[in-house]
């Protein structure tokens, strides 16, 4: 009788475990959620929209509510065999901001084809604001910024002309395949070969505004949608996740080419994900040492603040000043406050009074004089997006010798 017991119970286990390896679910790949507070936790996904995440972590099932999120990243230790990540040439801008690097595309009247990966997806030719067609020298970056940003009443082709230089033609955009665009030029058609060309920025009379993102999507293409609604999905024994954007145009990609979604997007940008503007240390004028490499060594640049030699894989959400000095960013779009909270390391050297200054433009937002070593320090003031931003560190007494000052996740948000 027991036999048939344990013999039952071994069948009865053996049945689960296919039971399980059967049944379809998310990608097994690991992911580490972090909340606004600072909590992450790991886990595989069990569901995925723009209201919750459910991950199943060594603890058990575990919900999160989409407000309290911050992000949800691929953890690296899972990229043991990731998908073809090759970036492509092609960038494509839509007006929702949503940037795409698309294998192909090409346009036929107010309809363009293109293909993300394997997939195919059509949109409306009036929701593109510029395509790129190849990487170019670093000399023309500037020149295709000051075009792409630049107003028109009409489409422009971006010509390479020669010696690497560009040149914008104004007209109309007819179609487009794989080897030319035909192009409208003063009443008369043209065909323009693609391999001539950088690029194409599109006209569009419409006044339209677009909700800001609630979550902004990156997969491993580094393509980015700004969405307004995401939902984890099963179709054909594959797992998707459905996205659409703040233009009401619906993708459908592969679950495993998510690198990573950011729920606090339009909400909060942590400074640390910025590139600054400027950097500068001060040095004092008998440093017998190299000044160059002192700068680099010592500039105020992001980085963890206790971190461990197990923590490599960490983001590098905070700032760190080793003595005086002053970084600056431009506040982005659509934010209107700073935060942070000042500290020090706590095994600082030299023990004193510190001067935390932020400066936008010519107003000081906020200035302090205090002992970080003793006590935390925390900032929220207001700022005008679009403008620079200063954060400065400077020791009240030009004789005291300046230790490491943290700024702690420092952010801008709404």
């Amino acid at each position: 009788m027991n036999r048939r017991i344990r013999s039952q119970t071994y069948l009865w286990g053996c049945f689960l475990c296919f039971l399980m390896h059967c049944l379809p679910g998310l990608a097994a790949d690991t992911f580490r959620l972090e909340l606004l507070d600072g909590k992450t936790f790991e886990g595989t996904l069990v569901l995925l929209s723009a209201q919750k995440v459910e991950l199943s972590t060594t603890e058990g099932p575990q919900a999160f509510p989409a407000e309290q999120i911050r992000s949800l990243k691929r953890f690296a230790n899972s990229d043991l065999n990731p998908p073809d990540s090759e970036t492509s040439a092609y960038t494509l801008q839509l007006r929702d901001g949503t940037l795409l690097r698309p294998n192909a595309i090409e346009l036929s009247g107010k309809t363009a084809l293109i293909q993300l990966g394997k997939m195919d997806q059509k949109i409306s030719a009036a929701e593109i604001q510029w395509l790129r067609f190849r990487n170019t020298v670093a000399a023309n970056e500037s020149a295709w910024e000051e075009i792409i940003n630049s107003e028109s009443k009409s489409d422009r082709l971006v010509v390479l002309r020669s010696g690497d230089t560009l040149d914008a033609v104004e007209g109309l955009v007819l179609a487009m395949d794989a080897n030319e665009v035909r192009f409208n030029f003063d009443g008369d058609e043209i065909k323009a070969p693609r391999n001539k060309l950088l690029g194409i920025t599109f006209f569009t009379s419409a006044k339209k505004s677009y909700t800001p993102a609630k979550i902004k999507v990156t997969t491993r293409s580094q393509d980015t949608f700004a969405a307004l609604a995401i939902e984890s999905i099963r179709e054909n024994d594959t797992d998707l996740l459905k996205i659409v954007t703040a233009s009401d145009i619906a993708f459908q990609i592969p679950l495993e080419t998510i690198q990573q979604l950011d729920f606090s997007a339009g909400n909060l940008q942590l400074v640390a994900e910025l590139s600054p503007l400027d950097t500068a240390t001060e040095i004092d004028s008998d440093y017998p040492g190299d000044r160059a490499i002192a700068d680099k060594l010592f500039a105020p640049h992001a980085d963890h603040y206790g971190r461990t030699a197990t923590d490599n894989d960490l983001p590098k959400t905070d700032l760190v000043f080793q003595g005086a000095g002053s970084i600056e960013y431009r506040v982005p779009e659509g934010m209107g406050r700073f935060q942070a909270i000042i500290t020090s390391n706590p095994k600082a050297q030299w023990k004193g009074w510190t001067v935390i200054t932020v400066q936008q433009e010519e107003e000081v937002l906020f200035q302090q004089s205090l002992r970080p070593e003793i006590d935390r320090l925390p900032i929220d003031v207001t700022v005008l997006p679009k403008r620079r931003i200063t954060l400065k560190v400077k020791a009240e007494n030009p004789r005291q010798a300046e230790d490491t000052i943290w700024w702690l996740q420092p952010r801008f948000v709404k």
